[in-house]
């Protein structure tokens, strides 16, 4: 048989990431809408089909591996984000296993946001979505709309296509954070997440930044990253020799700073739970960056449209 045309590897468990405290039952009952059964027959046969040939071509372990010794072919290496469960046997393995489930937990469970207030009819984002399971997870709480940022083509065009297979309202930006265009970068958003990507970028305030241009004020932002210890603003450079391009580890207080300085107010931690942090904010009127001037500012071209949004 031919494997390119079949997913022949056997289906593995959910592996589950354990994380104290955190209940993750609710959010894995919500994956279950998101299944082959729930399309009409002819769709669900061609998607399965295309799932399988991608996941086939694009393994897990060998991302893993290239990952851990940190290969410079891991730049050109893909796989699925997080473990998906699409029924009829077909079970896909992630690189984040379900860290989409303990993510979700983690920023609605207690001293995070409110899932009726921030969610529901509400238009939401993630940057930094891979294939797309935390979006799908947010339509399953109700939001209005459901969209991301996501630099991999391969992985924002997996995005789209769950979007548009299980109805979602919302549309994918395949790019950087740092090349959102203008259409995006106005107040549109009630939700922003960045998931497990503040450390992977060169310049955390000026992506922090950019959150706050496309979150309409008195919205919310939740950051879950990975955090260096100390309450002291500072943040240690890990460099582009480090397995998965790490370049930052931030402490919390260097975070809820830059989250003030970015315009965002309420800024609180979380949990702390294995090094990995997450925090949220409210989006304010006034943004601090753009009074101390454009010297050093990456995107010079900005400052000018965050002053006159910070004016509102």
């Amino acid at each position: 048989m031919n494997t390119r045309q079949h997913y022949e590897r056997p289906a593995p468990p959910l592996r589950a990431h354990h994380v104290p405290g955190t209940d993750t039952s609710p959010f894995a009952e919500m994956m279950q809408r998101y299944t082959l059964g729930t399309m009409d027959p002819e769709q669900s046969r061609s998607f399965r089909l295309d799932v399988e040939r991608w996941v086939t071509d694009n393994p897990v372990d060998i991302w893993s591996a290239r990952y851990k010794h940190n290969e410079r072919s891991f730049l050109d290496t893909r796989c699925w984000g997080a473990d998906h469960d699409f029924g009829d046997g077909l079970v896909v393995e992630g690189a984040m296993a379900d860290r989409h489930l303990s993510n979700l937990a983690r920023i609605t469970g207690p001293g995070g946001i409110d899932p009726t207030r921030d969610v529901q009819e509400r238009d939401c984002c993630v940057v930094g979505c891979w294939c797309g399971e935390e979006l799908l997870l947010l339509d399953a709480m109700g939001a209005r709309s459901c969209c991301g940022v996501e630099e991999v083509p391969e992985y924002a065009e997996w995005s789209s296509r769950q979007l548009r297979a299980w109805g979602v309202e919302g549309r994918v930006f395949p790019g950087s954070i740092f090349s959102l265009d203008e259409g995006w970068l106005h107040p549109h958003l009630d939700f922003l997440f960045l998931s497990g990507m503040l450390y992977h970028v060169t310049d955390m305030v000026t992506v922090l930044a950019l959150s706050w241009a496309t979150i309409r004020p008195g919205g919310r932002l939740a950051v879950e990253t990975s955090c260096a210890g100390g309450s002291e603003r500072q943040a240690t450079y890990l460099g582009a020799l480090r397995p998965g391009w790490n370049w930052w580890a931030p402490s919390p207080g260097c975070v809820l700073a830059m989250l003030a300085d970015c315009g965002f107010e309420e800024a609180r931690q979380v949990d702390s739970i294995g090094g990995r942090v997450t925090f949220v904010a409210v989006r304010g009127d006034r943004l601090p960056l753009v009074n101390s001037g454009s010297a050093g500012f990456s995107r010079p071209d900005l400052r000018g449209l965050l002053a006159s949004l910070a004016r509102g």
